[in-house]
């Protein structure tokens, strides 16, 4: 099982801003590293369903995906069945925006099984570099967006 957890502030963040970068799932290939393609359904104003097209070196993956904002107010994305057979199983992960002062801090948290022999090889050495390029992107969107770019 892989788990990944990162925690950064952005200094003078605007914390909708940044909950809505989060939720922005249509905009994600034109700021995460690695996603080339998204499908967005919205359920309700809480909940989506989203298909994601990335690569992981020799792979491209689609990965369908159920999203949703919980009763603590964090948005946490599962993988759904559609999924889970090839390359992931028990994928999810969360995100948790806090307000601090004039800080935000943002807390990333990732856990999933590679079932793909090569994919979790590569993943050993990489998933470091991989989780700090995902959420370098999101601090990098907020940036320019507070600069109207």
């Amino acid at each position: 099982m892989f788990s990944v957890e990162k925690s950064f502030t952005v200094k003078k963040g605007n914390i909708d801003k940044i909950f809505h970068i989060i939720t922005d799932f249509e905009r994600y290939p034109e700021f995460v590293p690695f996603i080339s393609h998204t499908t967005l359904h919205k359920i309700s104003p809480t909940e989506w369903d989203s298909e994601l097209r990335f690569s992981l070196f020799p792979f491209w993956i689609t990965e369908k995906n159920k999203a949703f904002i919980n009763e603590s107010g964090d948005v946490k994305t599962v993988a759904t069945i559609g999924h889970n057979s090839l390359f992931f199983q028990d994928k999810q992960s969360l995100w948790r925006v806090q307000k601090i002062g004039e800080d935000v801090k943002i807390n990333f948290e990732a856990k999933f099984k590679v079932k793909h022999p090569l994919l979790k090889r590569i993943l050993e050495t990489s998933i470091g570099y991989l989780s700090d390029s995902i959420v370098q992107a999101f601090v990098e969107r907020e940036k320019a967006m507070s600069y109207g770019n």
